[in-house]
């Protein structure tokens, strides 16, 4: 028992200390993926909408009945008092 003991005392530094290379090394490719993720997105164009592009948008989302058709049944909604406030019963 005494050998066994040994030996692991032994080996405790050793695991140790490749315990943390390979923490370092990982730490290390995880921040050169993030680095070099940031920079291929740093020169990456940005998406942009020309004007006229832009205005088509808007017309689509509030040109339009839909955007108003709330479909909302009168059994669904709350009674109100003229503050806005639900009312208590």
């Amino acid at each position: 028992m005494d050998k066994i003991s040994g030996l692991l005392a032994e080996a405790k530094p050793l695991y140790k200390q490749r315990k943390k290379e390979r923490q370092i090394m990982a730490g290390t490719f995880c921040s050169l993926v993030i680095g070099v993720w940031v920079g291929v997105q740093a020169m990456l164009p940005a998406p942009t909408l020309s004007e006229g592009q832009f205005y088509d948008y808007m017309a689509m989302l509030y040109d339009g009945d839909s955007y108003f058709a709330y479909e909302v049944e009168s059994d669904d909604m709350l009674p109100l008092d003229g503050y806005g406030f639900y009312e208590v019963s």
